[in-house]
């Protein structure tokens, strides 16, 4: 599992930086011959909650707004526009 941790965060980084989406996590599982447990233990994991975390603040810079939350996504997110 660990190595999906991995890949994953790396595929995040890739998008960011590169611009480019290159994971499909239902391929990445059915080549790697996961389990239903496996896919399990990660949704249940920190690095999913984390992933959940960051799209729901990146929803919400695309948002935007005058809240104090939006003004702080902005800051945080600012470069990528």
């Amino acid at each position: 599992m660990e190595e999906t941790f991995y890949d994953v965060e790396k595929a995040i980084d890739f998008a960011f930086k590169e611009k480019k989406f290159i994971m499909n996590f239902y391929s990445y599982l059915k080549v790697n011959n996961a389990r239903k447990i496996d896919a399990e233990n990660f949704k249940s994991s920190k690095a999913a909650d984390n992933i959940k975390i960051l799209a729901e603040e990146l929803d919400l810079y695309i948002q935007g707004g005058q809240t104090d939350t939006a003004k702080q996504l902005r800051e945080a997110y600012g470069h990528l526009s």
